[in-house]
């Protein structure tokens, strides 16, 4: 029970089928499809709009004889497209690779992810003729899907895969979906081989966890809406020609973006690529090739110039560069309309092509930050047609002629009408409600949350919250009081919601000492408003807690946890940082103090339960936390930075017991907003599967033989 006085208590199976048996796998990469209900479309002007993206981790193409593609697969595909009001959509990419296998009929978005993509005398019309791990979704009605199990197709490509998802949430009558994606797909590998040359060589070999993530999207732009596709690839270290003298190995230190989006006015219409959060100086990129010390390459070097290009005989690398056009010609320039209504681009990270044909000087081939490689390749390069005759040879044995090895393609597009796309929005969708801790015990104190933003143009007004709470809980308090209350049911009246206004209420609830192993509560709130003077509605609830176990051990906050209300901001937005502190022990927890140091980029705006704040300082004085008891403190913050990330770390600490020094990441600073669908309870961080942008949840995930165990939170 809080001892603190009433003015200052708190407020509040995935598994891949390995080419080799009992792999043990920890801690993947996974975006999880959505399972929640698709958030209210709000009506959108009928006029054409449309994006696409697509990722591919690796692609090899053994044999290039226009107008087919003899032999040609790629592992780790995601793709994602989207074509609303009669908008085009798109489901092939600039490889003549097909990206989805259901029909197209009525639908105006879908999801792909595949692990492993296989197509023979392939054409834009065809399909894939062998798909592993295939899940696909289309829209309308919203959807989402996992895959299957893999397929190898050895010599052109093998890989250890985790099932891919997908997801689609447009509706039928075309409404603006806002808040989420509007189609996503993902992918996994788990360590790849291209092109087996045997002894001779492998071309190319991934080792470790590859992930990719395409979506598509709106976002707020100017005064309407624009949309954008966008695809994010962790890519794990590639090493190709491997066996070889001329072993190189590249690895990837960043996540790597690229970003189509337009907004439908003058200078909305952009192309980003690059290692988002990254400055210019960060290294993204480590080479080291023919056993020479290892070069780091930053982002600036990766991404601002044409790449770096590496002739070995007849086998060429370049690495980086810059986005080009859907052309696929290297040097042409991305596409963006002046008129804001149009964005395309695509790019290949690493790309290895045989015959080379970049020159090979007979001394100093590189230059720049590569050039300490001179010395350790020219002698080599004399003798390379000893090194890669064979390779050509065992692959042509095979029936193999590689034309083209891609590692990290990416591709999005983007288009909306004139002005942008009109949304009627409902101001209320981004409304969440949160629960402080996943499992309790009898006579625990803990708290729900119901996040009540405002992104509409205009104002709301006379907003209403109805919380509805397991009458087997007993109710202990709010911040802030309730209007009214009648049973189980709790009525808040907040007024007036200016646009980005953000309210958050939290309630105090106790669990009875008498109360049974394995109960688990509910909570649900109903959401009410007047929005250019008609009625709105929103309805948000949560699963949980579930009770275990009495609780044992002294005080301990250590498990306390911190969380952003958003993955992704605007600059000049407001957006809440969440400190979720728990005491997990069976004895009090006495002098707690909470506080939180904003960083450069944002500036307070306004805070929970009587906290002092002294410049980006937020301090509380928490007072005793019961055993088993949490609750959640919040700051509101606005956004001051142009870019970057916003990552946020508070300090719990009580002269009782062990602490904690929870962290989020927190939200990047982009053209758009995306709410944060994460649990306060689950811990920091949240599933970018909206932006991500950099957007890739880190789940642990425990793979042996078939067993699998993932947590989520289900709403």
């Amino acid at each position: 029970m809080l001892t603190r006085p009433a003015h200052r208590r708190n407020p509040g199976a995935l598994r891949a089928a390995a080419l080799g048996a009992g792999a043990l796998v920890l801690g993947a990469l996974v975006v999880p499809a959505a399972t929640a209900a698709p958030l209210p479309g709000a009506v959108a002007t009928s006029t054409a709009y449309s994006a696409f993206s697509s990722g591919d981790i690796l692609y090899a193409n053994a044999a290039d004889l226009p107008p087919a593609d003899v032999a040609k697969a790629s592992t780790g595909q995601s793709a994602a497209g989207a074509g609303v009001h009669g908008g085009t959509l798109t489901i092939a990419d600039q490889l003549k690779q097909p990206l989805l296998s259901k029909s197209t009929s009525g639908k105006t978005a879908y999801g792909h992810g595949s692990a492993l993509n296989v197509g023979l005398l392939g054409s834009l019309s065809s399909q894939p003729q062998v798909a592993s791990t295939l899940a696909e979704a289309t829209s309308p009605a919203p959807s989402s899907a996992k895959g299957g199990n893999t397929i190898p197709a050895a010599p052109l490509l093998t890989a250890n895969v985790l099932p891919g998802s997908a997801v689609a949430n447009t509706t039928a009558d075309g409404g603006c979906v806002i808040g989420k994606d509007l189609s996503n797909g993902a992918a996994h590998v788990i360590d790849a081989t291209a092109l087996d040359a045997g002894a001779a060589a492998k071309v190319g070999v991934i080792d470790g966890t590859s992930d990719t993530l395409s979506r598509t999207a709106l976002f707020k732009s100017t005064s309407n809406y624009g949309v954008l596709g966008q695809t994010t690839l962790n890519l794990a270290p590639i090493t190709l020609l491997q066996g070889t003298p001329l072993e190189t190995k590249i690895e990837v230190l960043r996540p790597i973006q690229l970003t189509a989006q337009s907004g439908g006015t003058p200078g909305t219409a952009k192309v980003t690529y690059g290692a988002p959060g990254a400055s210019g100086t960060l290294p993204v990129v480590k080479v080291t090739v023919a056993g020479a010390s290892a070069i780091d390459l930053t982002s600036d070097q990766v991404f601002g110039g044409n790449g770096y290009k590496i002739a070995l005989g007849v086998i060429d690398i370049t690495i980086g560069g810059k986005a080009h056009s859907l052309t696929g010609l290297e040097g042409s320039q991305p596409a963006t309309s002046a008129a804001g209504t149009s964005a395309s681009a695509a790019v290949d990270f690493v790309r290895v092509t045989i015959p080379g044909k970049l020159p090979l000087p007979s001394t100093d081939p590189l230059d720049g930050p590569l050039s300490p490689l001179n010395a350790v390749l020219n002698p080599l390069l004399s003798g390379a047609g000893a090194v890669t005759g064979p390779i050509g040879a065992a692959l042509a044995s095979a029936g193999l002629n590689l034309a083209d090895l891609r590692q990290g393609h990416l591709e999005a597009s983007s288009s909306v009408p004139v002005g942008g796309i009109v949304c009627d929005s409902g101001p209320l969708d981004e409304s969440v409600k949160d629960v402080s801790v996943l499992h309790v015990a009898p006579g625990d104190t803990f708290t729900y949350d119901v996040r009540v933003p405002n992104r509409g143009q205009n104002d709301v007004t006379n907003v209403k919250v109805v919380d509805t709470y397991d009458s087997r809980l007993e109710f202990v308090s709010s911040v802030p009081a309730p209007t009214s209350k009648s049973g189980n049911n709790i009525t808040y009246e907040l007024g007036t919601l200016h646009p980005n206004d953000f309210k958050v209420i939290t309630l105090t609830f106790k669990v009875p000492a008498d109360a049974i192993n394995g109960t688990k509560y509910h909570n649900g709130a109903v959401i009410t408003g007047l929005y250019n003077g008609e009625p709105i509605t929103k309805t948000v609830g949560v699963d949980g807690p579930t009770v275990g176990s009495p609780r044992t051990g002294g005080c301990n906050l250590s498990g306390s946890t911190k969380y952003a209300s958003n993955t992704r901001v605007m600059t000049g937005e407001d957006f809440g940082y969440f400190v979720n502190v728990l005491n997990s022990g069976s004895k009090p927890c006495l002098s707690t103090v909470v506080k939180d140091t904003l960083i450069d980029g944002v500036t307070f705006v306004s805070c929970s339960d009587d906290c002092t704040h002294s410049g980006q300082d937020v301090t509380w004085d928490v007072g005793t936390v019961a055993p088993g008891q949490s609750f959640v403190l919040y700051v509101l913050v606005k956004v001051t930075a142009t870019s970057g990330r916003l990552p946020n770390t508070a300090t719990v600490t009580s002269p009782s017991g062990p602490g904690g020094k929870p962290f989020t990441p927190g939200p990047l600073v982009t053209g758009d907003t995306v709410p944060s669908p994460g649990n306060p309870a689950d811990g920091p961080g949240a599933l970018p599967r909206t932006g991500l942008p950099t957007g890739l949840a880190v789940l642990g995930l425990l793979l042996l033989g078939s067993v699998v165990v993932v947590r989520r939170r289900m709403v």
